[in-house]
């Protein structure tokens, strides 16, 4: 049985006593460290994977797609499946999906691939989702790994068209993982379909930063603990509660969170307004704040299970309530939050051609960001994108950072103030905080 702790930290320890309180409290669930010789128990993978193969794919990007191809092939195993599909204005079917008996097979039909002629996203999408669907099953994680280069010029093109599709699929077992390239892609479009896949979603700047993200999606896939995770978040009555987080809603006060990998955090910033004449059937007892429950699919027993957690705080004078120092990890997480916004402010001012608000924007997110030093190390090429007036890498990059400090898994007890990418590199793929999220980790320019 995987060991998820379940904690909530309140950014004060106390409420304001005859006043109104405002404060915000980081909803934690971190799991345990992965048990010696764990990886040989990790979750069996049914995958389908489909490339973009059109015209634009010509050259060093179809041969870096067909490399990071071959890299999927190497990390599975005789237990996994994998399907490979490619698209242009066709969907072809290279691959069905197979037992990973071959892997020789495998990359010699990867070697084979070639480019075309348009972009049919949608339908390369959905012949991979029904791939995967044939051999869907609670024992395995189903994903499709969905790359491209382009916008959708070919069939259902828009996400009102697409993204519920997505969604019904993940809701019969098969999510999906999506990958830009370069800088011509509809990042909206393919973040929206990863959101609504349950999946991740990366890009990479040039064909040289592409295998980074697949080796971050594998690193994630062979580390989960607990599939399927729902926030269901509760408040005594006359007490206001916010989720600050980009968290897809399932129902009333439901979310779905990240899947939960070995060594991380999943988290969930809350804004809590607390009223002055709150009553306190107890007297002079702690009050009740706020309740979280977590549900999930434990990966190691396949079976449901439940955490829950209740935040209790007193009452104290005005006073001595400002004299309570914060939760700096609370406020690292509210530093984040706050910026992902300024960063999709600045992106749509980008968007828009405004580029002095562009710049505005960037000097407000960096005086928020204060000591949170990977946060400001990430702003930097912002910066260097807005003083080169650089619309399609403001735009992506933006978007993408935006979506991983809402969506990120956190090291246990990460400090903001604590920022190397040389020890970030040592990381597993999924804990590092990089500084750009469309360049390969080693890549300064």
């Amino acid at each position: 049985m995987t060991d998820i702790k379940l904690d909530i930290l309140p950014q004060r320890s106390a409420v304001m006593a005859d006043h109104s309180t405002e404060l915000y409290a980081l909803v934690r669930a971190q799991a345990p460290s992965r048990p010696q010789g764990g990886e040989a128990d990790r979750i069996p993978l049914n995958l389908a994977l489909v490339l973009d193969r059109s015209g634009s794919m010509d050259g060093r990007p179809l041969e870096e797609a067909k490399r990071c191809a071959g890299y999927i092939v190497d990390q599975l195993e005789s237990r996994d499946r994998l399907a490979l599909l490619t698209y242009d204005n066709r969907v072809d079917v290279v691959v069905p999906s197979t037992l990973v008996s071959d892997k020789g097979q495998l990359k010699r039909a990867i070697d084979r691939i070639y480019s075309g002629g348009c972009t049919a996203l949608f339908d390369g999408w959905q012949a991979g989702a029904l791939q995967g669907l044939e051999f869907a099953a609670e024992k395995n994680l189903t994903r499709v790994l969905l790359l491209s280069d382009g916008c959708a010029n070919v069939g259902p093109t828009e996400p009102d068209e697409i993204v519920p599709q997505v969604s019904a699929a993940l809701a019969r077992g098969v999510s999906t993982s999506t990958y830009g390239l370069g800088h011509h892609f509809n990042e909206e479009l393919m973040v929206e379909i990863a959101g609504a896949g349950g999946g991740q979603s990366y890009y990479g700047e040039s064909a040289e930063d592409l295998l980074d993200p697949f080796q971050e999606e594998f690193s994630l896939m062979a580390a989960l603990c607990a599939r399927q995770v729902k926030l269901t978040l509760s408040a005594p009555e006359g007490i206001e509660f916010e989720l600050l987080n980009d968290y897809r809603e399932l129902e009333a006060s439901t979310w779905q969170m990240p899947d939960f990998a070995y060594d991380g955090e999943a988290w969930a910033l809350v804004k809590l307004t607390v009223p002055a004449e709150l009553p306190n059937p107890q007297g002079n007892a702690d009050i009740e704040l706020l309740r979280a429950f977590i549900s999930y699919t434990d990966v190691v027993t396949e079976k449901p299970d439940t955490r829950s957690y209740t935040l209790r705080l007193p009452r104290v004078a005005p006073d001595a309530w400002a004299a309570i120092a914060e939760d700096e990890r609370v406020a690292g997480r509210l530093q984040e939050i706050r910026v992902a916004q300024m960063q999709r402010e600045a992106r749509q001012a980008a968007l828009d051609g405004d580029w002095a608000r562009v710049d505005a924007i960037v000097a407000r997110a960096e005086a928020e960001a204060g000591d949170n030093a990977w946060v400001k190390e990430a702003l930097e090429s912002l910066k260097r994108y807005a003083r080169g007036r650089d619309r399609e890498r403001m735009s992506k990059e933006a978007m993408y950072m935006s979506r991983k400090l809402h969506h990120r898994l956190a090291e246990h007890d990460e400090n903001a103030r604590d920022y190397l990418q040389d020890v970030e590199s040592t990381k597993a793929g999924y804990l590092r905080r990089k500084r750009e999220q469309g360049k390969r980790m080693d890549r300064r320019d």
